[in-house]
């Protein structure tokens, strides 16, 4: 007689795994050019027209060189308008939507991890640091003038590990006029300590030596799993990562804007994850996150008051040319 096994539920994954997903692949890292220099942005996009234009503007004021900018399925218009828009000195945009998975095992390896994976390998040689984030996250130098200036103490490092500052709603049920930055200026009141369930990363990286691409976190040939944050505090990712004493912000902030509002809410669960992230999951992991968010929340003018910097210096500038 066959007698079906009795699969404890925590384990039920390990014997069904063409559902689950993998976020990291290694690859071999690319050999740098002789010129190569300054930084590149790259991030993975659906339907984000609206929110473009002032995501690159503030980062090309920060300082980034070149965007790579891969579009997952848009049916916004957001290709065309990015082509029309940027030349090709500033920015490339690459159709991406692509559902792979290894063979042997079926373990399905996420959409985002793949596009880094080919960004690293077709790019990463022109470039000495590379930058993997979200077009709702905002990084900005705290004291230099460009990120590029905030990176030269970080120079002997590869891998930089930049903690979220979580955003919420800031009592918006509509996108307000005048963009992101300026009317979102709320976050998390203890922003390194909330809850460890919405501390999370991105990374600004040399592509010439990552060997393991992740999403929030990076290998690199050097390090290892070894990263340092912007004061150049070196520790273990898995281990140390996540402490108080590792957390800063202090020379380079990362601003995660994670819900916006409640109309773009709505269209984000609509949507779903950009990569195979089971549907209920995803949207019971967004849904706490933004309950942690809005328990409490503080004013947060960093970004903002950088931004207005800049734009006055900009318009300054043009205007003596």
């Amino acid at each position: 007689m066959w007698y079906k096994p009795l699969i404890p539920k925590p384990l039920r994954w390990l014997f069904n795994l063409s559902s689950v997903l993998v976020n990291k692949c290694n690859i071999r890292p690319p050999q740098p050019a002789a010129d190569r220099h300054g930084l590149a942005a790259v991030l993975i996009v659906r339907n984000e027209k609206n929110y473009l234009d002032e995501w690159i503007d503030f980062h090309r004021k920060a300082g980034v060189r070149h965007f790579f900018i891969y579009d997952d399925l848009s049916t916004d218009g957001t290709a065309d308008h990015l082509k029309k828009q940027y030349s090709p000195e500033i920015l490339t945009v690459i159709p991406w939507h692509i559902n792979a998975a290894a063979g042997k095992t079926g373990l399905w390896i996420g959409r985002q991890a793949l596009a880094y994976s080919h960004a690293v390998g077709t790019f990463g040689s022109e470039f000495r640091w590379m930058m993997f984030i979200d077009a709702d996250e905002f990084v900005f130098p705290k004291k230099s003038a460009t990120l590029m200036e905030a990176l030269e103490p970080l120079k002997a490092y590869s891998n930089i590990s930049l903690p979220m500052v979580m955003f919420g709603f800031n009592d918006h049920e509509h996108p307000p006029s005048g963009g992101v930055v300026r009317n979102y200026l709320r976050c998390t009141a203890d922003r390194f300590t909330a809850d460890k369930a919405i501390i999370n990363f991105k990374c600004i990286v040399d592509p010439c030596k990552i060997n393991r691409v992740g999403v929030h976190q990076f290998a690199t040939s050097d390090m290892g799993e070894c990263t340092v944050n912007d004061q150049g505090m070196r520790y273990h990712a898995n281990k140390w990562r996540r402490k108080r004493g590792s957390l800063s912000c202090e020379n380079i902030q990362l601003n995660h804007y994670y819900t916006r509002s409640k109309q773009d809410l709505a269209k984000r669960l609509a949507r779903g994850a950009v990569s195979m992230y089971p549907k209920s999951k995803y949207e019971r992991d967004l849904m706490s996150n933004i309950e942690l968010i809005e328990r409490a929340a503080v004013e947060d003018l960093a970004a903002v008051n950088w931004y207005t910097k800049r734009q006055i210096e900009t318009n300054a500038k043009r205007l003596t040319e």
